[in-house]
């Protein structure tokens, strides 16, 4: 057999013939296909990603390879999607992924195929997508996506659009869903309201060892949790910007989140002229807000008022062992409504 036709040379050919779209090299492309052993090839063929990801509505295995996509990947109530470790999505302006069933993937990159523009986010919604994981991930880019809250309605806008519409969850929004967040990297995304990084609603969702940087929003430049009871474990939130309030985290009432060994560091809360820039590290709302904050690093922190910390009229359930120094202008400030 000469060497161009073994096996192992195939996946070669294919990656070659795939940028022809018509005539001889299409045939030949078709050919090979039927030609090579499904368990050797590295991804889908890129005729049927579409197809296969659009709707989601049964357990679909996504095998690991390189995908460009630039459309809505929905996965419905009783759809499973697994991604295979190593594999990169690259993701266009239109793209989103919203799951109300299980989204399970490991060692995969979620980035934008156009950095500038960005894409729309992750979105876990509903009791099935309490069995989605993402663990050893990397989401970048996102720009969030509608939500009102106490309804049903989700929408993904196009850039332009998203000013007048708002946005949660720059790259991460979970809604009445408990997944798991492990080892991921949720980097460089923005929402034009709340969690530029991750947002949380009516969610015990667990987060562990994840880094979430260098994302912004008006509140909760890196996470908003709101109404609430989530567990954040060894986290690393940091260089995340908010307009208005939280830098790093916006706690919001009705919330009683376990925080525990996360280091929350170098955020800021800027603000606009003439007020709000509060809590550069963690904001904490409302009586109904309560954290429980054991173990913690709050340091290097920046905002107008509470660089490390901003307490207003919050009700922590339990404090102890946290580092809370090096914050400007000051480490603590705490307000009472009127």
């Amino acid at each position: 057999m000469p060497d161009s036709e073994k096996p192992g040379n195939l996946e070669e050919q294919l990656r070659r013939l795939r940028i022809k779209k018509a005539g001889k090299g299409l045939e030949n492309l078709e050919g090979l296909l039927r030609k090579v052993d499904p368990a050797d090839r590295t991804g889908l063929d890129p005729r049927d990603v579409e197809a296969t990801l659009r709707l989601v509505n049964s357990r679909v295995p996504l095998p690991k390879g390189c995908y460009h996509i630039d459309f809505g990947v929905t996965i419905t109530p009783g759809g499973v999607l697994k991604i295979e470790a190593g594999t990169q999505i690259y993701l266009g302006p239109s793209a989103y992924i919203l799951s109300a069933g299980s989204l399970i993937a490991h060692e995969t990159e979620f980035v934008p195929s156009e950095p500038d523009v960005g894409w729309g986010n992750i979105t876990l919604t509903g009791g099935e997508a309490s069995g989605s994981i993402l663990e050893h991930c990397t989401i970048k880019g996102g720009r969030g996506r509608q939500f009102i809250q106490g309804s049903e309605y989700f929408e993904a806008f196009p850039p332009e659009d998203i000013p007048a519409c708002g946005t949660r969850g720059g790259a991460l929004l979970i809604v009445d869903a408990k997944p798991t967040i492990r080892h991921c990297v949720i980097a460089d995304s923005e929402a034009y309201s709340y969690g530029g990084g991750v947002a949380l609603y009516f969610s015990d969702a667990v987060l562990e060892d994840n880094e979430i940087t260098g994302n912004s929003a008006q509140w909760g430049g890196g996470m908003e949790i709101c109404e609430s009871d989530p567990a954040l474990i060894r986290n690393i939130i940091k260089e995340n910007v908010a307009v208005l309030s939280g830098g790093g985290i916006n706690i919001c009432p009705q919330s009683r989140p376990t925080l525990e060994e996360n280091k929350i560091m170098y955020n800021k809360a800027t603000g606009l002229e003439g007020g709000a820039g509060l809590g550069g590290g963690l904001y904490l709302s409302g009586e109904t807000c309560r954290p429980v904050l054991v173990r913690n690093t709050i340091v290097g922190n920046i905002a107008i008022m509470g660089g490390g910390m901003y307490v207003l009229a919050s009700n922590i359930t339990k404090v102890a062992g946290n580092t809370i120094e090096g914050n400007k202008p000051d480490n603590i400030m705490r307000a009472r409504t009127p």
